[in-house]
C-alpha cells in the first residue's frame, strides 16, 4: 500500500500558551491521531 506524510505547522495562539498547547498536543492530540486516523507514528519539534 503506498504512504504518505504529512506535515503540519500547529503554532499556539500565544507564547503565555504554549506549555497548555504543547502538553494538549503531545498528551491528548497524538495519541487520538495515533489511535482513530491511521497515523503510526509523529513527532514535536521545538526550536
Amino acid at each position: 500500500m503506498p504512504g504518505a506524510q504529512l506535515l503540519g505547522y500547529v503554532p499556539p495562539t500565544s507564547p503565555k500558551h504554549e506549555d497548555a498547547f504543547n502538553r494538549w498536543y503531545d498528551e491528548i492530540h497524538i495519541p487520538q491521531a495515533v489511535e482513530r486516523a491511521r497515523v503510526w507514528s509523529a513527532a514535536t519539534a521545538v526550536g
